[in-house]
């Protein structure tokens, strides 16, 4: 991809763009550009940007709680994109972007995604210092990307401007730390989740509040900071224990929160107990999940499938159901995925041919991972089956010495293996 014509091309469509919404919009002042709704998907889509418009007049419109948030936000903009992207020129290089990100591995993809945010910050500049001057923008006008990152919009804008519109994120010292503590926490545990860094980042003086919020409507928030805290505390877990028997969303979340802090022994005793048994083993089995972020192990699952409890097992069940939202695993992870493999378990086993289809492992991984998922290709269960397709059809073009065999399930006796073995191949 010629990066350096694709630029040059994306500068020159947005100023255009820009030029033309200031001479149909007389008598607006505007205080910002931004690029915004760009989609990436890793190994997938990569779009351009929206390039969004807003003036002070229509700013001053909105009177609400939230103004100084909404004057940020491009997606409540009253021009959320004055940028053509369906037409030439830039179809095609929305097409050629999505190609270069595309062509080879998630490495290159994320480097791709890196270089592209790196033209948007340089356009972002350079649109800003066309514009600085202009009468129809304000002293402090700035264009940034909006993204979830924040050394993005730091990159855009000038450090001074950035210190004084965006004041949110300046670190803060650890004497407001304390005052936080002394003064704002109150203020923070009314929403406790919209200050989940701040609480946080007070540590274990954060502890006695928690402890004392967990009775209160939103205890069950207290009780996931607890568990994120990770201070195995005897109090702490004392006032978790409590929680679980509490019922509604506080036993689940302490429940969740004693996994967290190790105390397994005690979710183990509960499972047994009717009243906690449901939260005792999600919060078990949650080590297997999207939430989890530590060392793969299927052993605490599997005593649970293997304890002869009918409730017990369908919760195991229901909680690694197929479509769940599982954990990522990573090179370390590999021996104890192969092992899930051969689990006379099937909900293990599906799970364990499900994490095996991230590509992020890397091409060394796939020489050693591929051929035994493959052999999943025959197993007994036929959504094992359709799944090991799916994973080793993710891993692309490592994937093709196994296409035969992989075609073979087209023929399968379930028809949803037949489907997927055809969808994997159109």
């Amino acid at each position: 991809m010629d990066w350096k014509t694709f630029e040059l091309v994306l500068l020159a469509e947005c100023e255009r763009a820009f030029q033309c919404w200031l001479a149909e919009h007389p008598g607006h002042t505007v205080y910002a550009l931004a690029f915004h709704e760009s989609y990436r998907e890793l190994d997938g889509q990569m779009n351009l940007p929206q390039l969004a418009v807003n003036s002070l007049e229509a700013a001053q419109q909105v009177k609400s709680a939230e103004d100084n948030e909404l004057k940020w936000n491009p997606a409540d903009w009253n021009w959320q994109n004055v940028l053509v992207i369906e037409e030439e020129p830039l179809r095609q290089w929305a097409d050629d972007l999505n190609e270069e990100a595309n062509r080879s591995t998630q490495n290159h993809w994320r480097k791709t995604e890196k270089r592209f945010l790196s033209v948007l910050v340089r356009i972002a500049k350079s649109l800003r210092k066309t514009f600085e001057r202009d009468e129809r923008t304000t002293k402090d006008f700035v264009v940034y990307v909006s993204d979830e990152a924040e050394d993005i919009l730091r990159r855009c804008v000038p450090k001074s401007l950035f210190e004084q519109l965006f004041a949110e994120y300046a670190p803060k010292s650890q004497v407001d730390a304390s005052v936080l503590l002394a003064d704002r926490m109150p203020e923070y545990l009314e929403a406790p989740w919209s200050f989940e860094e701040e609480i946080l980042s007070l540590g274990e003086k954060s502890i006695p509040a928690l402890l004392e919020f967990l009775p209160s409507k939103y205890g069950y928030y207290g009780a996931v900071l607890l568990g994120k805290l990770g201070v195995r505390d005897q109090i702490v877990i004392d006032a978790l224990r409590g929680g679980c028997g509490s019922g509604g969303g506080l036993a689940e979340s302490s429940a969740q929160a004693l996994f967290k802090l190790g105390d397994i022994d005690f979710l183990f005793e509960q499972t047994c107990v009717s009243a906690t048994r449901v939260q005792a083993v999600a919060a078990i089995v949650s080590g297997l999940k999207s939430q989890s972020s530590g060392p793969l192990d299927y052993r605490f699952a599997e005593k649970l499938l293997s304890s002869g409890d009918p409730e017990v097992v369908e919760v195991v069940e229901e909680e690694l159901k197929l479509g769940s939202s599982l954990c990522e695993i990573g090179l370390s992870d590999l021996d104890e995925a192969f092992r899930g493999l051969e689990s006379s378990h099937l909900v293990i086993r599906w799970h364990a041919v499900s994490v095996l289809g991230d590509r992020s492992l890397g091409r060394k991984a796939a020489k050693q991972v591929l051929p035994i998922l493959a052999k999943r290709l025959a197993d007994e269960n036929a959504s094992v089956r359709r799944l090991t397709l799916l994973s080793l059809a993710q891993w692309k073009a490592a994937a093709k010495p196994y296409h035969d065999q992989m075609l073979r399930l087209k023929e399968d006796p379930d028809r949803e293996v037949r489907i997927m073995a055809t969808y994997v191949f159109e």
